[in-house]
């Protein structure tokens, strides 16, 4: 489902139109870029979350991996730590959190480029990138839900 629901959202025009505001300052970490922004955007949404029900879900969701921790090589099981230890999930809301995102994954990773410029984008940017995760995000619920039904019926018709 993780694998339907990244291919669904970097092969989506909405998706692609949001990369091309990293352009041409970034090339191929625009897509890591936008999946953050998306997740701060997601967070502030309030039609999913408020305070406690942003808590709650992170919360759930780092004990949900966890259960599966087993299923993760050395890299993923220290990232991982990293997530929940500084509950990465959780302070995509706040600015501050996303900075700190940006910056960790281009120190860990220097070929994304410089976070000082894409935050800068970002930032300049912010209502359009707010504008294509409001035209997307309900596209990716619906084609997310329909890939749960057809992963359901196929999983009750071969037991």
């Amino acid at each position: 489902m993780h694998r339907f629901i990244d291919r669904s959202t970097d092969e989506h025009p909405i998706v692609l139109e949001a990369m091309s505001v990293f352009r041409p300052s970034f090339f191929l970490s625009n897509g890591v870029f936008v999946d953050i922004f998306f997740d701060h955007f997601l967070a502030n949404d309030r039609r999913f979350f408020d305070e406690e029900t942003l808590r709650h879900f992170t919360k759930n969701t780092y004990q949900s991996l966890l259960s599966h921790q087993h299923l993760f090589d050395e890299k993923m099981s220290t990232f991982f730590n990293y997530m929940e230890q500084y509950n990465w999930l959780y302070h995509y809301k706040s600015m501050k959190g996303v900075s700190r995102s940006i910056r960790g994954i281009c120190k860990r990773h220097p070929r994304l480029g410089d976070a000082e410029q894409a935050l800068a984008i970002f930032e300049r940017n912010y209502e359009i990138l707010q504008t294509f995760y409001f035209e997307f995000f309900p596209l990716l619920i619906r084609s997310s839900k329909e890939k749960m039904e057809e992963l359901m019926l196929s999983n009750s018709l071969n037991p």
